[in-house]
């Protein structure tokens, strides 16, 4: 007989129970680590059994790995997307691109200062982190390569492609020094410096002359 006043519990997809494992691994493996995270804690926090957990992973190696997929999912498709649709406007293309990077990064900013402090303990989980930004580095690599040839820009495309992405980088990871300037202008910043340089040419000029 039903208690007035309350009402039959929702039954969970089995999608939404997925979700909340992944979600609850994220969490604990953020914060503790591949060795530090346990199957039964991210069971109780997901609000599940581990049976339930097994059953829909396996075991924890596989949960981990799914966690990082889940975590990474979109951006195989958002880089396609960018890299289809560059216009051979380099300040253009590359504004698009540093936007969408920062973004993805500081979602992303727990899961990569935990890989870097366990690559040398877990690489497999360090290399699954850094599948997007090889490909990052790749397609950009390329862009560069074309717009040198263009005449568009000049220097080795992939030393140019490692300077842009490290500024990139070193201002999501080092945002309690930097600040936390709005992407815009991060993003406006960086590509200023990095096709203008920072020097005064009109000082320069004037001490040539």
């Amino acid at each position: 007989m039903m208690i007035k006043g309350t009402e039959p519990a929702a039954k969970t997809s089995p999608e939404d129970t997925r979700s909340k494992i992944l979600e609850a691994t994220r969490d604990i493996y953020s914060l503790k680590g591949f060795r530090g995270t346990t199957t039964r804690e991210v069971a109780e926090r997901a609000g599940v059994n581990e049976a339930t957990l097994f059953r829909h992973f396996g075991n924890k190696e596989a949960l981990i790995e799914a966690m990082f997929h889940s975590a990474c999912d979109e951006d195989p498709s958002a880089l396609a997307d960018f890299f289809q649709g560059s216009t051979g406007d380099v300040a253009h293309d590359l504004r698009k691109l540093a936007l969408h990077a920062l973004e993805r990064m500081a979602a992303k900013r727990d899961l990569i200062l935990i890989a870097l402090a366990e690559e040398p303990r877990d690489p497999t989980a360090f290399n699954m982190m850094w599948r997007s930004p090889s490909a990052v580095y790749e397609g950009l690599t390329r862009y560069f390569s074309i717009a040198v040839e263009r005449g568009a820009v000049r220097g080795d495309p992939a030393v140019l492609a490692r300077f842009f992405m490290g500024m990139l980088f070193a201002h999501v990871m080092g945002r309690r020094i930097f600040g936390t300037q709005s992407f815009e202008d991060v993003a406006d910043y960086c590509i200023d410096i990095f096709l203008n340089g920072i020097a005064n040419k009109e000082t320069q000029r004037g001490a040539r002359d």
